[in-house]
C-alpha cells in the first residue's frame, strides 16, 4: 500500500523534500516502532519514506546562492519555494528577452533549498521546464549568466552569490 501527505506545522507546509529528510533523520527504526502505535498490523516498510516523484537527472538541475534572504522567510516552507519559483520564472523570462529575443513559457520546480547553519547564504537546486520538455543545465545556466547578477537579485528581491549553475559542477 502507498500513502500520500503532506506535513503541517502551524500555518506552514511543508515541500516533500523536507519531509524525506526529517523522517530519514528520524531514523527507519523509530519510525517503523511509531507506526505500530497506531497500526499494529506493521511489521516491516520495505520502503518507509520517498518523494512522490523522482527527480530529473543532475544533467538538467541547477544551482543558485542567495546571500541572504529576509528575516520573516522560512526557506524550508511551501510559501518560500513556490515564490522563489514564481521569482526564477520571471528571471528566466527576462534573460529569454534580452538575450534570445524570445518569449515562451518557462516554468521552475525548485528540487530543494539548503542553508548552513553558520552562514545566512541559502542554495536553491531546481530544474527548468519549456512545456515538458527540461532544458539542459547548461543551457539554463549560460543564460542566466547572460544577465548581471544584480538585474537577478532586482527579480530574486535577494543579491545572488552564485547567479546559476549546472548540478554537475557543484557535487
Amino acid at each position: 500500500m502507498t500513502v500520500a501527505y503532506h506535513v503541517t506545522g502551524g500555518d506552514t507546509v511543508y515541500p516533500p523534500y523536507v519531509v524525506v529528510e526529517g523522517l530519514n533523520s528520524y531514523g527507519r527504526d523509530k519510525l517503523i516502532a511509531d507506526l505500530r502505535q497506531y497500526l499494529p498490523m506493521v511489521t516491516a516498510l520495505p520502503l518507509p519514506v520517498a518523494l512522490w516523484r523522482s527527480s530529473p537527472a543532475t544533467g538538467f538541475q541547477l544551482k543558485t546562492v542567495l546571500q541572504f534572504v529576509g528575516a520573516g522567510d522560512d526557506p524550508r516552507s511551501c510559501r518560500f519555494l513556490q515564490m522563489m519559483e514564481q521569482r526564477l520564472e520571471k528571471v528566466f523570462s527576462e534573460a529569454q528577452a534580452k538575450v534570445l529575443n524570445t518569449k515562451s513559457r518557462l516554468t521552475v520546480q525548485i528540487l530543494s533549498v539548503s542553508q548552513t547553519p553558520s552562514s545566512p547564504a541559502v542554495s536553491l537546486v531546481y530544474t527548468v521546464k519549456n512545456g515538458t520538455v527540461f532544458l539542459n543545465g547548461t543551457v539554463a545556466s549560460n543564460l542566466l549568466g547572460e544577465l548581471s547578477a544584480e538585474l537577478v537579485g532586482y527579480f530574486l528581491f535577494y543579491p545572488p552569490l552564485v547567479i546559476a549553475e549546472r548540478k554537475s559542477h557543484f557535487l
